[in-house]
C-alpha cells in the first residue's frame, strides 16, 4: 500500500510538470463536467458512466502497466466502486486499488457486486466528501497553466487539479486532473458538431489526415495518498 502511495506521489508530481506551474490567478472555479462526474459516480453510482468521463489514453500514460484502455477501462470502473465500499480496510487487504497489482482485479466492478450491508449511499457531495484543506468545503481546486498541451492532444493549456477526501476514509486524499482534450469522431461518421474545428492528429489510424475534432472536458488523471 506504501508503495502505491508513493507511485501516487511520484505520478502527481510528473503531471504537475506536464501541467507547468505555477497556478494561474483567477476565479479557481471547475467546469461543469466535474460536478457532473462527482454526481454520476459518488451520488448516481454509475461507475461505467463515470468512467465514461476520463480519457483512456491519459490513463494508460499515467499507469503503463495497465496496458491497454480496454484494461484502464475496468481498472478504472472497479477503483470507483471501491470508494463505495463502507470497510476500507478490506479495501486495503486487495492492494487498495494499486494498478501495478494484479490484486485490483478482485475488487467488485459496480456498486450492485459490492457485498450487503457494505455499500455506501450519499444524499448529496456534501455528505460523502470534502476538501483536503477544509472541512467547510467539498472540493481543493487549482487552475495550472499546460505549456504544452499540444503534445498532449489537449485543446488548451487550462488544467484544473482537483482534491478531495471521502468523509469516511478521512486518511487519504484523491487527486483527479481534467483538461480540454480533442476527441476525433470515427470516420464512419460524417456529422459535424456544432462546437468542433478542424485539427491535424498524427496518432494511430489518423496519420497525415485532417479530422474534425470535437472538444470535450475529460479527466486525465486518477490517483489517491496518504496523509
Amino acid at each position: 500500500m506504501r508503495q502505491l502511495f508513493t507511485a501516487a506521489f511520484t505520478f502527481i508530481a510528473c503531471v504537475t510538470i506536464l501541467a507547468a506551474p505555477p497556478a494561474k490567478s483567477g476565479p479557481e472555479v471547475p467546469p461543469p463536467a466535474v460536478e457532473q462526474f462527482l454526481k454520476t459516480w459518488v451520488l448516481s453510482q454509475d461507475v461505467k458512466g463515470a468512467a465514461q468521463f476520463f480519457d483512456l489514453p491519459h490513463v494508460v500514460r499515467q499507469w503503463p502497466t495497465l496496458g491497454s484502455e480496454q484494461t484502464a477501462s475496468d481498472w478504472l470502473q472497479r477503483a470507483l466502486t471501491m470508494w463505495l465500499i463502507k470497510d476500507q480496510g478490506r479495501v486495503e487487504a486487495l492492494g487498495n486499488g494499486d494498478p501495478r497489482s494484479t490484486l485490483w482485479a478482485q475488487l467488485p466492478r459496480t456498486p450492485e457486486a459490492i457485498e450487503p450491508g457494505e455499500r455506501l449511499r450519499f444524499e448529496n457531495l456534501r455528505a460523502a466528501i470534502k476538501s483536503v484543506s477544509s472541512y467547510d468545503k467539498t472540493l481543493d481546486v487549482e487552475v495550472l497553466e499546460n505549456k504544452d498541451f499540444d503534445r498532449f492532444n489537449l485543446a488548451d493549456g487550462t488544467i484544473y487539479d482537483i482534491s478531495f477526501q471521502f468523509r469516511h476514509a478521512p486518511t487519504q486524499a484523491l487527486n483527479i486532473q481534467f483538461g480540454q482534450v480533442l476527441v476525433i469522431p470515427p470516420r464512419r461518421s460524417t456529422s459535424v458538431a456544432p462546437a468542433s474545428r478542424p485539427y491535424f492528429f498524427a496518432r494511430s489510424g489518423f496519420s497525415q489526415s485532417t479530422q474534425t475534432a470535437k472538444i470535450e472536458w475529460k479527466a486525465l488523471s486518477f490517483a489517491w495518498l496518504a496523509r
